[in-house]
């Protein structure tokens, strides 16, 4: 841990590296030295998203079963891990760890190698009662101090719910005054950065202001810092920096379409009504070659039965009394 002001951190199971956007936006001057992601799909958008230069260039490695953590030991300062959840989601069969894409046991190896400051970890809420405890108890013995906690999406402002289990684990001897030590070096040696007026502040200045309404540092007319907030809701008014919606218009079209189809069904029924026979069909159901649906076709023919049954029972009346 050379260099105090930039905290490193290795990615474990990465996806889209979502933890790892989520932590440089409250600590900008955190530096990803190295993923771990097995999904082909999850490493070509890594490679893609580091290309654009969206994520820290770094390299992937393919398997956390065989990632070594030895050579990082004491120059890492964070790992996080979005491990697999599938052991632990009621959605699935919830083996625990006889399930083969149980991974724990390799992230523990590699916090154990590594042993890092802080470990952020995320996972669904069924892990709290199954594979949770084993978790709490592993960092408890590497000697980390251990917080967790259900948090939904929607809690920062998302339109969905989307509850996640965070855990975040710390050094409690050494590491935690070490990190202490790494922060007052990074306040006094670069005030312009990390303190008072600096960057820091000024960036939770303005997602404060951006909470509350208010635009802030407007970069060409777009604001600068509105990919920290969700889009409008549907029915609320859209932001300034929001691509314009169309679902007006589909609304107003699915609207004229069903005013057209109530009235074709009043004309149809009308037509019945005034035949008395039932001559005019409903437009409702009918099939492409113009045949109505079998419900339109049994009402009609029903029609037809009982006048020509009624008929006939008067004719027969008519003869017996006659």
């Amino acid at each position: 841990m050379d260099n105090p002001e930039q905290l490193r951190c290795i990615s474990l199971c990465t996806g889209y590296a979502g933890l790892e956007l989520g932590l440089k936006r409250a600590w900008p001057n955190v530096r990803t030295v190295a993923y771990v992601e097995i999904e082909a799909f999850a490493v070509a958008n890594l490679v893609s998203k580091m290309e654009a230069g969206k994520l820290d260039v770094a390299p992937v490695w393919t398997d956390v079963k065989t990632f070594d953590g030895s050579p990082f030991r004491k120059r890492v300062h964070i790992v996080t891990a979005g491990y697999p959840c599938q052991p632990f989601s009621v959605a699935g069969k919830r083996k625990g760890t006889k399930d083969s894409r149980h991974l724990w046991p390799h992230i523990a190896r590699i916090i154990e190698a590594v042993r890092p400051v802080w470990f952020i970890g995320e996972n669904v809420p069924g892990h709290l009662s199954i594979g949770f405890p084993e978790v709490y108890r592993n960092l408890r013995n590497m000697g980390y101090s251990v917080e967790a906690g259900l948090f939904t999406a929607a809690e920062v402002g998302a339109p969905h719910k989307r509850q996640r289990l965070f855990i975040l684990s710390y050094a409690s001897n050494g590491g935690r005054g070490q990190l202490f030590q790494q922060k007052q070096k990074c306040r006094s040696s670069n005030t312009a950065d990390f303190g008072g007026n600096g960057k820091i502040q000024h960036l939770a200045d303005a997602e404060q202001q951006l909470r509350n309404g208010i635009r802030t540092a407007r970069t060409g007319g777009r604001n600068e810092y509105s990919d920290c907030r969700w889009p409008a809701r549907p029915g609320q008014t859209q932001y300034e920096w929001e691509e314009p919606r169309v679902v007006v218009e589909n609304s107003s079209k699915r609207r004229r379409i069903q005013q057209k189809t109530s009235e074709k069904r009043r004309e149809d029924r009308r037509s019945i009504d005034a035949s008395g026979q039932g001559q005019a069909q409903s437009s409702v159901g009918r099939a492409v070659d113009g045949t109505s649906c079998r419900v339109d076709r049994m009402r009609l023919l029903g029609n037809g039965v009982i006048r020509q049954q009624a008929e006939k029972a008067i004719r027969m009346l008519t003869t017996l009394f006659e």
